[in-house]
């Protein structure tokens, strides 16, 4: 429960500094790759729950889902010089994560 909590924490700071820093201070790289990591954190979150039984079957298909889309983004050896669209996408995806979090007891 603490470790849920404290990774809810760093997920939120991570967010919020990636919403709240100057473009000109940090790349767009920088704030997808930070994005990434904070959807790996959302993701560790929804694991734990998941095997501890607090996931239905739909929670469980649309972080399948999720993670189809996600993942080959995150995990790409090249990063796109503006990856403002990757972005968006891991954003709504970590949206649908916290939405998850929210309904599942």
């Amino acid at each position: 429960m603490i470790r849920n909590l404290l990774i809810t924490a760093v997920l939120a700071v991570a967010l919020t500094g990636c919403a709240t820093v100057p473009s000109t201070s940090t790349s767009p790289q920088m704030v997808f790759a930070q994005t990434c990591k904070a959807y790996t954190g959302a993701l560790t979150v929804m694991t734990a729950r998941h095997t501890q039984g607090k996931l239905s079957p739909a929670h469980v298909a649309t972080v399948d889902t999720l993670n189809k889309v996600v993942t080959p983004l995150c995990k790409s050896k090249v990063v796109p010089s503006n990856p403002a669209q990757e972005t968006a996408i891991v954003n709504k995806a970590l949206a649908s994560l916290a939405s998850i979090k929210k309904t599942a007891p």
